[in-house]
Parts: structure tokens; C-alpha cells; sequence
């Protein structure tokens, strides 16, 4: 009888729930329901539900439909790279101890946000969202919608430059000036006097370098020195690697025509500074790539992959995050949605839009 119900469709279903998002008691009906939809990206039938997603996507039917496609899952769910909540959970107390694992998932969390060198005022000022007439600041915004409970500080710079032992180097085929990331994230604490349990989001207006066969990272975070930095990425090049909660690229020319002048602050490059932002923010709170959905937390292999993923969490990274910060799923959702609207508003971009449409049909599935 014990195996009977446990090799039933309603009993993998609640075994790939615990696998996946562990217990989901303390939430009310309509939180467990989205995030049992986690479990579907494990099930048997999950290629054939995918099929059947590609045949009814493009009716108009499907897309007022809140249930349909909230979370498109990988077919098939890869075995390596796995990060299930327990996974995660055990990462944050194992890199604190057991006895003090409290002082990470219980207390208040503080993010530094630091800009790390002078920019342009034709990047950071004249901003055209309301309320909001720095990009800087705006940026601090988003990140305290993204990211409930957790305090954003915007930071006075703190100019880098300045930190003549930071190993930098100039690209043999650029000529421009690179950091060397991990040396950056790995001193910003001493250099900027944060406190160590506090987390440190540092920006850059120089490129960002991983190690020194490879060209150019957008951004790259530590878990272990609670740090990240992004670039404002500049010089891209045609492809890159992921590791290390990183963007690595590749080794190739890069146009040489970006002067300041030449920068404009528009919807699309608003959409890239959100998504590294976000992303390399999660990888400090310890979540690694996601393989189990098309999700905010995915590895990528090309700058265009990376920017095309979506800025929402899936239901297993969503867990993680929900326990971390603690916040009310509905409500993170709802504020998420206003602040799209209100910069699709004044700086359009493809990504935003699909973001506006899916909190949409998400918060109407909560509802």
C-alpha cells in the first residue's frame, strides 16, 4: 500500500514538492499552490506538457489563462547543477555553522550599494522615471522591490582608482583599463570599511576582468566574501562563459568606439543593469544557477542568451529567496509590477514588457 501511494501521480507530486521546496506548511493556500508548481518540471509528464505548452502558446485563449505557463521548465531537467531548497539551506548554515546559523537566515540584511568610480553625467543624471533624477539612486530602488526586507544603502563613491594595490590591467587588444574582479570583491570590505556581515554590491564604470586569458565579465559575486561587482559593460563582445556566479568572456576584439558621449540611457540598456544587478545580488544570498526553469538565476553562454532570460525567479529559487528575506510573496509581486510599469513608462524595452505580462497573470493566479 506504502508503495502504491508513493509511485502515484499525487505521490511523486508531493515527493518532488519536498524535494524540490521543502515544507510549505507555513504558507497559506494560495503561496503553496505556486510554489508546488515547482514540482512540475520533475513529473513524467513534463515533456509532454511542454509540447502541449508550444501548441497553445500562440492561441489567444492560452494567455488569459492564469494557470498556463507561469514556469517554463527544462526538458529534460538536468541531473548536474542541481540546487534544491535543503541544498541551499545546508550552504548557508555549513558556511556559518550550525550552532550559528541564525545570525545569516534570521537576522536583518544590509546591502551596500557602492559606486566604485566617477560616471559620466550623461549617464547618471537628467533620469526620467518619477521620483528619481540619478540612475544610481533608481537602481537602489529597484533593488529594495526586488529584494523585500532587505536594506539597500546607496553609498557615498568611493573611488577605486584611488587603491593603487587593486590589480588592474590594460587589454593587449582594446587598450582599455580592466579590474581584476575577484581581487575587487575580495578587498571592498577592508577598503570601504563595511562591516563583514553585511553585503557589499560594488559598480564600476572601468570593465571587469575574471583571470587573464579571458576578456570581459558584466558582473561576477562571491557568496563566501558577501560581495559582487558589475560593470556598467560597455564593451561587450560576442560570447562568454558562466562560472562562479560570474559572466566569463571569451578572448575577442572588442569595438573601440564607446566614448562617453556615445552612451544613452534607454530601455534596453536599463533591462541588462537589472537583470546583472539582480542576479549577482541572489548569488550573494547563495543561490547558484538555476537548471530546473527559465529563471532569473540561469547560467548563460552568450550576452544576448543572458539578456534574453527573464528578471523573475522560478518556484524553487523563489523559495530560497522567500526564506531568506521573509517577505509576502503577493506583495513582492504587486510592488515588482507598479516599478516595471511605472520605468516601461518612461524607457521601453522587450524585457520589460514580458515581465509586466507575466507578473499580471502570476498575480491573478494568486488571487
Amino acid at each position: 500500500m506504502f508503495l502504491g501511494c508513493v509511485t502515484s501521480p499525487e505521490g511523486r507530486h508531493r515527493k518532488n514538492v519536498k524535494y524540490l521546496v521543502h515544507d510549505l506548511k507555513p504558507f497559506e493556500e494560495h503561496i503553496r499552490r505556486l510554489f508546488e508548481l515547482a514540482a512540475g518540471c520533475l513529473s513524467q509528464e513534463a515533456e509532454a506538457e511542454a509540447e502541449s505548452k508550444q501548441s497553445t502558446d500562440a492561441s489567444d485563449e492560452s494567455r488569459c489563462d492564469p494557470t498556463s505557463a507561469l514556469f517554463q521548465h527544462k526538458t529534460p531537467v538536468p541531473m548536474m547543477g542541481r540546487q534544491t531548497y535543503r541544498m541551499w539551506k545546508a550552504t548557508l548554515e555549513l558556511s556559518t555553522g550550525f550552532v550559528f546559523k541564525s545570525n545569516l537566515l534570521d537576522k536583518p540584511k544590509t546591502l551596500h550599494f557602492f559606486p566604485l568610480e566617477h560616471f559620466p553625467p550623461s549617464v547618471t543624471s537628467g533620469f526620467q522615471v518619477q521620483g528619481y533624477d540619478h540612475l544610481l539612486q533608481y537602481l537602489v530602488h529597484f533593488l529594495q522591490v526586488y529584494f523585500p526586507n532587505l536594506e539597500v544603502i546607496l553609498e557615498p563613491l568611493h573611488d577605486v582608482n584611488t587603491d593603487l594595490e587593486l590589480i588592474s590591467r590594460y587589454h593587449s587588444k582594446t587598450n582599455k583599463k580592466q579590474f581584476l574582479v575577484t581581487d575587487l570583491y575580495a578587498k571592498l570590505h577592508k577598503l570601504t570599511g563595511t562591516q563583514k556581515k553585511d553585503f557589499i554590491l560594488g559598480f564600476t564604470w572601468t570593465d571587469l576582468y575574471p583571470k587573464e586569458e579571458l576578456n570581459f565579465v558584466l558582473g561576477e559575486a562571491s557568496f563566501q566574501h558577501r560581495c559582487a561587482v558589475l560593470s556598467f559593460g560597455r564593451y561587450e563582445p560576442l560570447s562568454y562563459e558562466a562560472r562562479d556566479g560570474g559572466c566569463m568572456m571569451e578572448d575577442v576584439d572588442a569595438e573601440n568606439e564607446n566614448e562617453e558621449e556615445s552612451i544613452v540611457v534607454d530601455g534596453d540598456l536599463l533591462w541588462k543593469l537589472l537583470r546583472v544587478a539582480t542576479h549577482e545580488t541572489s548569488h550573494l544570498f547563495g543561490l547558484n544557477h538555476c537548471v530546473f526553469f527559465e529563471c532569473s538565476m540561469n547560467e548563460s553562454k552568450s550576452v544576448s542568451e543572458a539578456l534574453a532570460q527573464p528578471l523573475v525567479l522560478c518556484p524553487v529559487c523563489l523559495r530560497k529567496m522567500q526564506r531568506f528575506l521573509k517577505f509576502d510573496v503577493l506583495a513582492r509581486y504587486r510592488g515588482l509590477l507598479g516599478t516595471c510599469q511605472t520605468l516601461q513608462d518612461a524607457y521601453p524595452s522587450d524585457g520589460l514588457a514580458k515581465t509586466i505580462d507575466w507578473l499580471q497573470r502570476c498575480i491573478e493566479f494568486l488571487s
